[in-house]
């Protein structure tokens, strides 16, 4: 898997973006506003064996919706 790259597959556009090395992406580190944004638009990420979007998927599943809990109604 030294090899692997996980992409953000945007939900609306269909757009396929490129969030790093998956090796990268184990340990615990702050995202980067660009890589928020793109896993927040995103309906899929997936994981391929090299840097080519359309090589060999490893992996993939949907994203998780993530809500902002200051904007909840909580009366």
């Amino acid at each position: 898997m030294a090899s692997a790259m996980i992409w953000a597959k945007d939900r609306t556009t269909g757009q396929i973006s490129l969030l790093g090395h998956f090796s990268e992406l184990q340990s615990v580190r702050l995202l980067t506003p660009t890589e928020w944004q793109m896993i927040k638009n995103s309906g899929e990420l997936f994981i391929t064996e090299n840097n080519d979007p359309n090589s060999k998927i490893l992996f993939k599943g949907a994203c998780i919706e993530l809500l902002d809990t200051s904007k909840l109604d909580n009366t």
